[in-house]
């Protein structure tokens, strides 16, 4: 599965996101205790910043996600 290209690909643009992010003083969900309100938040808007990265829409708040990808699992 690690060898996929689309793996390395999304591992590549979560990445660069999580990059952005704390350039810009913002916190990624690696940053806090999984399963607090503060990191369901930030896990929140890290998946709304893939989003717009893909040219998505935003995921409506209190939507459903699951933050794998930003630990790297």
């Amino acid at each position: 599965m690690h060898d996929d290209p689309l793996y390395a690909e999304a591992r590549a643009l979560a990445g660069s996101i999580a990059a952005i992010r704390r350039a810009t003083g913002k916190m990624n969900p690696t940053d806090l205790q999984e399963g607090s309100e503060e990191w369901e938040r930030v896990c929140l808007d890290f998946v709304n910043d893939l989003r717009w990265a893909l040219g998505l829409e935003k995921v409506a708040s209190g939507g459903q996600i699951n933050c794998n990808v930003a630990r790297g699992d």
